[in-house]
């Protein structure tokens, strides 16, 4: 499946999605409870990778 996103929609679902890995990151730290802080640990490194490979799909331009 391949779809088109403007820049302005492009920019929404990155604000979207880091906000909510910043979420999970900030849920992680305060999770007492072992199996749920592993199941955000995994989703976390799952949403940090789709991030990636977004920018590099979206922007495949690094900026210095």
């Amino acid at each position: 499946m391949e779809f088109t996103l403007t820049p302005e929609e492009r920019e929404l679902v990155f604000r979207i999605l880091e906000q909510h890995h910043h979420g999970l990151v900030k849920e992680i730290w305060r999770t007492d409870h072992r199996e749920f802080r592993l199941a955000l640990r995994e989703d976390e490194k799952l949403l940090e990778s789709a991030l990636n490979r977004l920018r590099e799909a979206w922007d495949p331009q690094p900026h210095r």
